[in-house]
């Protein structure tokens, strides 16, 4: 077997000096333009240090008369003022790709081959907790320092520095020293996804809340889908976010994208991604590739950035790869067990999963895929005895929320609670078929595309917000109250579940209820019937009354379209409010939901 070693995360650091560096006009770059999909990334902590590293990629097209290639050429990353920089240089790389006839059925094939442009990925270190980050990305010689004979986009962008492992925000007050993540699932490049981009950049401007620290991608970020040229039209998409925001991802199925040729797997993510996973990349050619579609073929993507985990403030995240390894000597599960192992809730006390495949699940889509059921069986059990805090996944794309679970599948209040966010945006729609609803459902939603942030108050109060986009598919505005939140408490302060059932009366209630409704419903549907003339304009809009547009975005159709008010959309908005005790408050304030 051809085993692939990849050291992309293992790249060679390297600074001017410790002292930083004053730019004259001899040493000025040249001001260029084409330097392009810029997005910076977390790293990991530095304990001795007490410092943060980061990795900052951008691409240039190879027919850039700038962009010569690593033979003659490197990336560089200048942070600071003109007057006191320090310069990092990293390295660069390039793939091909050739696309599968799996993919071309999609439509955004434009070329069978696809050859990539100069990627380039620079490590950056000794950035301090908080600090607020200016830097420039450029191109430079291969040795010696820089100068006018070197290239640097004429764009200064700006980040920021999360706080430390254990630590909170600085503020005057408990509120402003909140610590936030934004999570996005299946985000795409639509208009919609635009607007869940636009949405967390609002996050960053407001001056009237505390801003994401990073966001995290579970899966599913391009859609490119045959299209290859859509992953360079994705980074463009997000530069505005990801250049300012530190952004983590993970793989989806769409990251899988086997080569025509080679049976590749992952070949985009693995060379435009660089998490801070310590294991070495191994990655094979897939086999069994009669069961592609079932995610079940035999394939391998271990180390590198497919899976790994890192901490921010009191949150432990740890992100996994649904599809990773077919192979009996499973390196991720060594690794979780192993991450789990090495968490000190004292520093940490919460723990959040990412994943992209969801285990539990009451829609219609994606039910009883091969590669989830086996990462079920093995992962699941480590997580409840983990004390896992939450998990979350995309691949649905709604939103829906469940209690903790056991690992036989039944309700637990001191388990891991599981969210599905593939909500973000993307061409194939919202996934608007659900299942029965089981108690362990609390809350689904497949009306409006967002993400969502998790925020630490505290050591003990972990709170989940679901953020839809202002306005759904129809074009019609969400009601606030509509938008759900939970509190993620430590297992020792969680409440017992509700007991399951209904008393005798509470059953003869609901049956006078419904049969009230049915008495009401036939006498209105008699009126209508003797009614004449033309039909009244429609009160509700279905999925299955939308059409396409040419961008494979839903539109309305009909007369039904222009509402202010909530659109029920086939019942599939489902709520049961579970809020924290009364008792449970916060220096900064109540705990009690919205609306209590």
């Amino acid at each position: 077997m051809n085993t692939i070693i990849l050291l992309l995360l293992l790249l060679t650091v390297s600074r001017t000096s410790n002292a930083c560096t004053t730019l004259t006009p001899n040493s000025q770059p040249t001001l260029i333009s084409g330097l392009e999909q810029v997005r910076i990334s977390l790293g990991q902590f530095d304990k001795q240090s007490k410092t943060w590293s980061f990795v900052i990629s951008f691409a240039a097209y190879k027919n850039n008369s700038y962009a010569i290639g690593p033979k003659q050429q490197r990336p560089s990353v200048l942070i600071g003022a003109d007057n006191c920089v320090d310069v990092f240089y990293g390295t660069t790389t390039s793939y091909t790709y050739n696309v599968g006839p799996h993919l071309i059925t999609v439509g955004f094939t434009k070329n069978l081959h696809y050859s990539s442009p100069w990627l380039y990925h620079v490590p950056v270190q000794g950035i301090a907790p908080h600090a607020k980050i200016n830097y420039r990305v450029g191109l430079s010689k291969l040795s010696g320092g820089i100068s006018n004979k070197d290239f640097q986009r004429t764009q200064l962008f700006t980040a920021y520095a999360p706080p430390a492992p254990g630590m909170f925000n600085i503020g005057n007050n408990e509120e402003e020293k909140i610590v936030r993540i934004a999570v996005i699932g299946d985000i795409g490049q639509t208009k919609h996804s635009e607007s869940t981009r636009d949405s967390i950049l609002a996050d960053l401007d407001s001056t009237t809340s505390v801003s994401p620290s990073i966001a995290v991608i579970v899966g599913d970020m391009s859609y490119a889908d045959g299209g290859a040229e859509r992953w360079d039209s994705w980074g463009r998409m997000m530069e505005p976010l990801a250049s300012r925001l530190p952004i983590m991802v993970l793989p989806g199925n769409h990251e899988i994208e086997m080569d025509n040729v080679t049976h590749e797997v992952f070949n985009h993510y693995r060379h435009r991604f660089v998490m801070p996973g310590t294991m070495p990349e191994i990655s094979a050619p897939a086999t069994d590739l009669d069961r592609y579609h079932e995610y079940g073929m035999t394939m391998r993507y271990d180390g590198g950035s497919s899976y790994y985990s890192f901490e921010v403030g009191p949150i432990h995240i740890i992100c996994l790869n649904s599809y990773a390894s077919s192979y009996p000597d499973d390196m991720q599960e060594t690794f979780l067990k192993s991450d789990l192992m090495s968490v000190d809730r004292t520093v940490t006390p919460f723990i959040v999963v990412m994943m992209h495949a969801p285990w539990y699940n009451t829609n219609e889509g994606h039910q009883n895929e091969i590669a989830t059921k086996l990462m079920r069986q093995w992962a699941e059990p480590l997580m409840v005895e983990h004390d896992v805090s939450i998990a979350f996944a995309g691949h649905v794309h709604a939103y829906e929320r469940m209690a903790g679970m056991d690992v036989d599948g039944t309700p637990k209040s001191k388990g891991p609670m599981y969210v599905t966010i593939g909500d973000g945006g993307n061409h194939e729609l919202i996934y608007d078929k659900w299942l029965p609803t089981p108690a362990y459902s609390l809350y689904k939603d497949s009306r409006f595309y967002g993400h969502g942030h998790l925020t630490a108050f505290n050591t003990t109060h972990f709170k989940w917000d679901w953020d839809p986009n202002p306005k759904n598919i129809v074009g019609v505005v969400r009601p606030d109250e509509d938008a759900d939140h939970a509190w993620i408490m430590p297992y020792d302060l969680r409440q017992p579940l509700p007991a399951s059932g209904l008393s005798g009366w509470a059953i003869l209630f609901l049956v006078v209820v419904v049969l009230s409704i049915v008495v009401f419903v036939v006498a209105f549907l008699k009126g209508r019937m003797s009614t004449s003339g033309t039909d009244s304009e429609a009160k509700f809009v279905s999925l299955g009354m939308m059409g396409a547009d040419k961008d494979e975005l839903l539109e309305a159709t009909g007369e039904g379209a222009n509402y202010s008010a909530p659109v029920a959309v086939d019942g599939t908005f489902t709520r049961i409010d579970i809020s924290v005790p009364t008792e449970e408050t916060t220096e900064g304030g109540s705990n009690k939901s919205k609306g209590e």
